[in-house]
């Protein structure tokens, strides 16, 4: 499940996600918050580890510098 559209703005699953984030929740917390099924956060926390926006420690998710210009950048170009 990729979490960049074509634009290279974030899916809008990866904005909900990331702004749950930004509290440092586990992903069993992000997806009650959330209402969005486990695995859908899970699969979508992944590429957004894998893309570098998010980090995890100690079992709770973190956006990266770069998450948060990404998620900046692309909540600009959506208002």
């Amino acid at each position: 499940m990729p979490c960049i559209n074509s634009d290279g703005t974030l899916t809008e699953a990866a904005v909900t996600l990331m702004n749950v984030m930004v509290e440092h929740h586990s992903l069993e917390e992000v997806a009650s918050i959330t209402d969005i099924p486990l695995y859908l956060v899970r699969a979508t926390a992944r590429d957004l580890i894998e893309t570098k926006l998010v980090t995890e420690q100690s079992g709770a998710y973190y956006i990266t510098k770069m998450g948060s210009d990404k998620l900046k950048l692309t909540l600009a170009k959506v208002h």
